[in-house]
């Protein structure tokens, strides 16, 4: 029962490795790129993490404008790699857009444990189970079913005969639907549910 729900949800092992993969080499990237940048650039980065977390401890931060701005920047990010996926140059693209996501989440853990050291894994580790995790993984399953799609694309119209993808279709129709109410949870989650859960540790754990 458990390899026919995984079959349903994730329907290509190649596919799903290869986006993983994508997603992986971005975030490493990203990691890697904050500790190459110059010493001012890097102070610009640690400045802007510090003033996220001085936002939330004097009580400052905008939930209501930062639950706009990151549903906008998710929706972006899922809407475009699922119409993307209905294309054949979309696939090339989406490669792009699955490695910039990595690498943006690898920047910013990065920025969050050089500018608090060892409180920084703590609050990387926070940002990741209530911030991004959520996000991520419905970036991978939009994701793995553009590539899925294009893929069929792509060999219904190198086949001579004509195949009936209706149900493909569908199914891509219901990944994008699902992914939308999903985004909008884990964006709840990101504006609302991480920055209490931070204040909580800054009082704990900063002094």
């Amino acid at each position: 029962m458990n390899k026919e729900i995984s079959k349903l949800v994730l329907p290509n092992k190649k596919i799903n490795y290869f986006t993983v993969s994508i997603l992986i080499l971005g975030f490493l990237c990203g990691c890697i790129f904050l500790i190459l940048l110059s010493n001012d650039d890097k102070t610009s980065t640690i400045n802007q993490v510090t003033n996220y977390f001085n936002e939330i401890k004097d009580g400052s931060f905008n939930s209501g404008l930062a639950f706009k701005n990151n549903l906008i920047i998710n929706y972006l990010y899922i809407i475009s790699i699922w119409v993307l996926g209905l294309s054949l140059i979309g696939l090339l693209f989406n490669i792009f857009i699955i490695y910039i996501k990595g690498f943006v989440v690898g920047f910013t853990i990065s920025g969050m444990m050089i500018s608090f050291k060892i409180k920084g894994i703590l609050s990387a580790t926070l940002y990741l189970l209530f911030g991004q995790i959520f996000n991520i993984l419905i970036i991978l399953l939009v994701g793995i079913y553009s590539f899925s799609f294009s893929i069929q694309l792509i060999k219904t119209l190198s086949s001579k005969k004509k195949a009936k993808n209706t149900g493909v279709v569908r199914k891509y129709l219901i990944i994008l639907i699902s992914a939308i109410i999903f985004t909008l949870i884990a964006t709840l989650l990101e504006t609302f549910v991480l920055p209490n859960i931070i204040k909580i540790i800054i009082k704990l754990f900063v002094k």
